[in-house]
């Protein structure tokens, strides 16, 4: 999202016509049971203030910008994780590592680069861990203009998801919440994830079932395998970008556990933006 609603130098600025459509979608489907909403970054077009400002604003509904949505998810009845994508740090002219939206979203002060929530359910606990790999400089990046839109699995970043994943072993199923999708068929170098077998080994050693990322703005879910183990990667689309980019869209998960084998599924339904202004069924 942005304060301007559009900027024709800069990609994937949010329609505001979206932004309506989908908060009047979520406020009229209370039947889905939502347990949590997990927003797997780039909410913002850029980290400037005023744009940040507006996000936060739709999904608060408190920010001290005169830059108001006319209509806002009122997400805080839910329980919240929020993680940022290379657009939330984008400073001048695109560099990364810009840090403000650490002061205006939950669990991101301080400057840490994990946050972890955990959900429970029919006598299930389900761990949701976030990370941020975005860039921390525009030297960390490939090619020319990599920093604009790749991602990296910095060590240090690899070893505190160790660390949250493991510090409460008080869960049935562990899910990981990152930006840029590993191993997603297709993608461009420019916009994919440096050291993306870093994260995969990880999350296997971890016990990861599932990631959950954003990034592509295409809704998409596939395995990743290797000698038996087994990962999950759902990608939600985007639920608020511009008609005449491509249709506005996002993914409705249903988790479907069985502790007694220890397996995990996901089941999901894509919902796309008409021009009529309504969500269906895609």
């Amino acid at each position: 999202m942005r304060a301007s609603e559009w900027l024709s130098i800069t990609p994937s600025s949010y329609s505001a016509f979206a932004a309506r459509s989908f908060a009047r979608f979520m406020r009229r489907n209370r039947q889905f049971e939502v347990d949590a909403f997990v927003i797997s970054g780039d909410i913002a077009t850029s980290a400037k203030k005023a744009d940040l400002d507006v996000a936060h604003a739709f999904l608060f509904g408190a920010a001290d910008s005169t830059h108001k949505p006319r209509m806002k998810l009122e997400s805080a009845e839910f329980p919240t994780i929020i993680i940022p994508g290379n657009h939330d740090r984008f400073g001048f002219l695109h560099f990364p590592g810009v840090a403000l939206f650490d002061d205006l979203f939950p669990n991101w002060e301080g400057g840490t680069r994990v946050i972890s929530k955990s959900i429970r359910r029919g006598g299930v606990t389900l761990k949701i861990v976030g990370v941020d790999l975005s860039l921390d400089h525009y030297l960390d990046g490939l090619s020319t203009f990599g920093y604009v839109g790749q991602g990296r699995a910095y060590e240090d970043r690899i070893a505190e998801l160790f660390s949250a994943s493991n510090s409460d072993p008080a869960y049935d199923f562990l899910i990981w919440v990152v930006h840029f999708p590993p191993k997603f068929a297709g993608i461009r170098e420019s916009l994919g994830l440096i050291n993306e077998d870093m994260v995969v080994e990880a999350a296997f050693q971890c016990g990861v079932k599932a990631l959950l990322c954003g990034h592509t703005h295409e809704s998409r879910q596939y395995k990743i395998s290797d000698g038996g183990r087994e990962l999950i990667v759902a990608c939600a689309g985007s639920a608020l970008q511009h008609y005449s980019i491509a249709p506005a869209e996002f993914c409705h998960y249903l988790i479907h556990t069985s502790p007694g084998n220890n397996k995990l599924t996901l089941s999901s339904t894509t919902f796309a933006l008409k021009e009529s202004g309504d969500f269906s069924r895609a």
